[in-house]
């Protein structure tokens, strides 16, 4: 075999070579563009389909609205959950309130009058004597009473945040499909030389 034989021989190996390595790797890289293409289609249509504002004002008017929009329904028996406690802070506090109010009033312009109440399903008794105490107790329940008013806004405003942040986050999708993916690669080497390789590229959508 005489040196222009060989030459021939060795340009068609390696254009068999590249024919080949093309043949092989182009479909996976074909592949994974599709399914790039198919993601960025599912983003549009969700975006067009989900609003995050549409979530957040859900949750502003009913606290758990804007969560079950946003399909994360074992959040709203949580929402809901802190929303009756605190309203039953609320709700026990003010009535302490107003019942020693009513004591204080009673015995103020009554002086030799006496109360009589059920304080923790133990009787007690009021009297003149004993305003100071009743001022101190309406003092202590308006302040439960507030600071609970004012936990439940922040509850509240923290139930639209979070809707907020999910209604945002919902299309954003993580797949588990992580692909490896294999193509030629053209290497420039010293003295103007070319050497072919292979290029590992890992897709992660």
């Amino acid at each position: 075999m005489n040196k222009n034989q060989k030459s021939v021989l060795h340009i068609f190996l390696m254009a068999g070579f590249l024919f080949l390595t093309f043949s092989c790797f182009l479909p996976s890289s074909t592949k994974a563009q599709k399914k790039i293409d198919e993601w960025k289609l599912m983003q549009v249509i969700k975006s067009e389909e989900h609003s995050a504002q549409k979530s957040t004002l859900y949750s502003a008017v009913i606290p758990g609205w804007g969560q079950a929009y946003n399909k994360k329904y074992w959040k709203v028996p949580i929402v809901w959950a802190g929303i009756g406690g605190i309203s039953y802070f609320i709700y026990t506090n003010h009535s302490g309130y107003n019942r020693y109010k009513f004591y204080y009033i009673m015995l103020s312009e009554y002086p030799d009058s006496k109360i009589t109440s059920i304080i923790n399903n133990k009787p007690a008794s009021w009297d003149h004597d004993d305003l100071d105490r009743i001022l101190n107790n309406i003092s202590s329940f308006r302040k439960n009473r507030d600071l609970s008013v004012i936990v439940l806004l922040a509850w509240w405003g923290l139930n639209v945040v979070d809707a907020n942040v999910d209604g945002h986050f919902f299309n954003f999708d993580i797949d588990e499909d992580l692909s490896l993916n294999l193509s030629p690669l053209t290497i420039r080497m010293a003295g103007n030389r070319q050497a072919v390789g292979i290029n590992l590229c890992l897709n992660m959508y």
